[in-house]
């Protein structure tokens, strides 16, 4: 893929970028609304899960990735990570069982992502991705309907999985 300078309809960098600084305080909303929502439809589900996690992408990785020259980014909205949770479970037998509630209380804007090792003996990144939206009968709820059209990826993983998440992304900064 060529870079953002010569694909063709693409913004800027600094459009993408200042329409992200005009977005993140709507993205820390969805952010804020979601988790509270996942830990509830858990809840009520009774699925145990050590935590849930978000974040918000951070501007300085939201220029890298958008630049890569093996994507082929146009636009803000082209990125389905401006928000990211991670479902951490105790067990990876509750892995799928989170990722088929989760398919059902939210939109999927995408195909499941399955990036588990396979391997029992093995050690190393193990999860499921979601690229998720707010279900069209989650957006006629009055608290939810300012976030139609937003979409968000979660992560569901192993404690263990997010460790090595963690010490990941810590080396790959080094």
């Amino acid at each position: 893929m060529p870079d953002v300078e010569s694909r063709e309809g693409a913004k800027s960098v600094d459009e993408v970028l200042a329409e992200f600084d005009c977005r993140k305080e709507q993205l820390v909303k969805l952010s804020d609304a979601t988790v509270s929502l996942i830990e509830t439809i858990l809840k009520e589900e009774r699925i145990a899960v050590q935590s849930v996690q978000a974040r918000v992408k951070e501007r300085n990785k939201l220029r890298s990735k958008y630049r890569k020259p093996d994507k082929d980014y146009k636009c803000l909205d082209d990125i389905s990570d401006l928000v990211g949770f991670r479902i951490i479970t105790y067990y990876s037998d509750k892995i799928d069982q989170i990722a088929e509630v989760i398919g059902r209380e939210f939109a999927q804007c995408g195909s499941l992502e399955d990036k588990r090792t396979g391997k029992l003996d093995s050690f190393g990144y193990s999860a499921v991705h979601m690229d998720c939206a707010y279900s069209p009968s989650r957006l006629e709820i009055t608290e939810y309907r300012r976030f139609a059209g937003s979409r968000f990826e979660i992560q569901i993983t192993t404690i263990l999985g997010h460790a090595w998440a963690e010490m990941h992304h810590q080396i790959g900064r080094a």
